[in-house]
């Protein structure tokens, strides 16, 4: 097995996950440092071998960002800390949008939660989760429908 340099950025800490779309393009998303941290992806294109990186905001400290595919589409999805709130990135054939969505309020659960994603089979919706760290825990469950 041999293994690739898929970016040549500071990571922060171990907070990366891994999508492929429907063309087999790897992607890899993560909170690259130093400050300002930087919400980035970082993409291979299976016909060529090149990886390419996207800075898509300025991030909090440590968002764990997470990543969910539909097709061709890519949705980098991460929790701001400072603002309680879940926002979500779309990337169509490898083409990430300019501005960040909104998705939910979660100021109940306060700033330091972790957010997680998974696509549904059926309806093209992506299910999204966030729990509280510290007592009494909670989880919040959502549907995004792009």
């Amino acid at each position: 097995m041999e293994f690739e340099t898929a970016t040549s950025a500071i990571v922060d800490f171990a907070f990366a996950n891994c999508a492929v779309d429907a063309n087999n393009n790897i992607y890899i998303s993560y909170v690259a440092k130093p400050s300002p941290y930087y919400l980035r992806v970082s993409r291979r294109d299976i016909s060529t071998g090149v990886w390419t990186d996207t800075s898509l905001a300025v991030a909090d400290y440590n968002n764990e960002p997470t990543l969910s595919v539909q097709g061709l589409n890519v949705f980098a999805i991460y929790q701001s800390r400072t603002a309680a709130k879940i926002y979500y990135f779309k990337c169509t054939n490898g083409v990430w949008g300019s501005r960040q969505t909104l998705f939910s309020d979660v100021d109940s659960f306060g700033s330091d939660n972790g957010v997680s994603a998974f696509p549904s089979a059926v309806d093209n919706e992506i299910g999204i989760a966030t729990t509280s760290r510290y007592s009494p825990y909670k989880i919040k469950f959502g549907i995004l429908y792009p």
